[in-house]
């Protein structure tokens, strides 16, 4: 009796401890995104469209770098799931196709130009996450977003407590910039994509900048016009957004 009240004890004290952890990444969690819509897009792989669908949608929209091995890839893959698993096929191939490279010796991003960038909101490389932002952003326009100079401003940041702000700023178009972020450790403050998208809007183009998510932590940007905004979405599944 004693020892089967001992194993009741240590379960319930380990559940304890991963329901405090649970509670704690929540809030963490809902500090960094201030926009429960834009992650909400769950999807059963049963309401997705297709593997091949979302290939031939997405290269019809301009969107490079989807191989054909990936997508057999992915189409086993998705076969093997269980029914009801959350998984987004989009967001694997967008994933693909905008993440662009990292040198880790050098700590050296170069986006891809395959007309989206991809990256992961919680970032490895916390001291340069605007500057590779804005470099991958950059590398959507094909020149129309040639944001340089870019330096970014750390002297705000209380390393130690895990607070304060950072700024970026860049030049574009003749005029500089500046972006500010609260930081959040290697979180990503949401606020600079949408400070940024204003920004670009407020040039008066006809394009703007479009994001959407994969229901977890990455997200993708475009810089498209409201027609192949509305064109994506129907073809894909997929919602975009104006901001986060």
């Amino acid at each position: 009796m004693l020892r089967r009240n001992k194993k009741v004890i240590v379960f319930f004290l380990v559940l304890a401890a991963f329901l405090l952890v649970l509670a704690h990444y929540s809030n963490d969690m809902s500090n960094v995104w201030d926009s429960s819509e834009f992650f909400d897009v769950y999807q059963p792989l049963s309401d997705q469209k297709s593997v091949d669908e979302l290939a031939l949608a997405m290269r019809e929209h301009g969107i490079s770098g989807i191989t054909d091995e990936r997508v057999e890839e992915l189409r086993q893959l998705s076969g093997a799931m269980p029914e009801g698993l959350v998984f987004s096929l989009a967001g694997s191939l967008l994933s693909d196709a905008g993440s662009g490279e990292y040198d880790y010796e050098t700590d050296t991003f170069t986006p891809s130009r395959n007309g989206v960038y991809s990256f992961d909101m919680e970032i490895w490389n916390t001291e340069k996450m605007y500057t590779d932002f804005l470099r991958g952003v950059s590398a959507l326009g094909e020149g129309e977003l040639d944001f340089t100079n870019i330096e970014e401003d750390l002297s705000g940041v209380d390393w130690d407590n895990g607070t304060g702000t950072r700024k970026v700023r860049f030049d574009w178009n003749g005029t500089s910039y500046t972006l500010e972020a609260e930081h959040q450790g290697d979180w990503f403050d949401a606020s600079v994509a949408n400070d940024l998208a204003v920004i670009v809007a407020s040039q008066g183009g006809e394009k703007r900048l479009y994001f959407a998510s994969d229901g977890f932590q990455s997200c993708y940007v475009f810089f498209r016009d409201k027609e192949w905004a509305s064109s994506f979405q129907e073809a894909t599944g997929l919602a975009l957004y104006e901001s986060f």
